[in-house]
């Protein structure tokens, strides 16, 4: 049981980071919007902005970070998709951090919609798409994938589409697949360790988050024994179980304990 001071004192570190997390999110956005303007949908927008977020919340929130295999990212000199597992809100802070030059994200085309946020991502260059009509979501992503190559560019994806929240990792959508098959564009798999479970923002130390970048999935070389819906469906069973087999070997070395499937 915890006493009368160690409760107010997590109340309190709990209304101040809450405090400063929004104060900083409501200034950098302003910056950002501003920044966005001037250069608007500029291929490195995603990645100023990503820096400006990342490190300066997880530093409020007092989440430790560390990033295994960021030269993978390398290996992809031109258009690629990128994919990790998603668990909550911080993730968009966790991956701005080491988000690399030239990407994008792809998001719900309701983000345009949040006051300064929104029309900064949308700005920054990101993919909108309407989740709830999936012919509109093919096609923006269709879209997507010519302007990728055009511009050489990276999107990350987070293939589950929507929040884990504690509960694994969550089944894998097509739709990241089908531009990788159609464009035979190189997958970039991101593991994140599960901190959801194990990182608690209300201590001072709130806890580690580990991610790992794994060297690229080359597509193309893998089209010889699959076509169609066939290689999709292989493909996105393929790097699910990549993603799976990476968060448990993580969650092992961070945590001590194996990840939920």
């Amino acid at each position: 049981m915890r006493n009368q001071k160690e409760l107010e004192a997590i109340i309190l570190l709990e209304i101040l980071r809450f405090t400063l997390m929004t104060v900083y999110i409501l200034l950098a956005s302003i910056l950002g919007l501003f920044l966005c303007l001037l250069r608007p949908f500029h291929p490195n927008n995603t990645w100023v902005m990503g820096r400006m977020f990342g490190y300066p919340v997880l530093k409020i929130l007092g989440i430790k970070m560390e990033v295994e295999g960021r030269e993978n990212f390398e290996k992809v000199t031109g258009s690629g998709v990128v994919f990790s597992n998603h668990q909550n809100n911080y993730d968009i802070f966790v991956i701005g951090q080491m988000t690399a030059k030239r990407t994008v994200s792809l998001g719900k085309k309701s983000i345009r919609l949040l006051p300064l946020f929104g029309q900064m991502y949308w700005l920054a260059g990101n993919i909108l798409i309407n989740r709830g009509n999936k012919k509109s979501a093919m096609k923006t992503m269709g879209e997507a994938g010519t302007q990728m190559i055009k511009e050489h560019l990276k999107v990350w994806i987070m293939p589950e589409g929507t929040r884990s929240r504690g509960r694994g990792i969550l089944p894998f959508k097509k739709g990241a697949f089908h531009i990788a098959s159609q464009f035979d564009l190189p997958m970039m798999p991101v593991a994140l360790s599960s901190y959801e479970l194990h990182v608690n923002t209300k201590k001072w130390n709130s806890g580690k988050v580990k991610v790992r970048v794994l060297p690229p999935v080359d597509v193309k070389a893998m089209k010889s024994e699959y076509t169609g819906d066939q290689f999709v469906t292989f493909l996105k069973d393929h790097c699910e179980a990549l993603i799976r087999r990476e968060v448990a070997l993580l969650d092992e070395e961070v945590y001590g304990v194996r990840a939920s499937s």
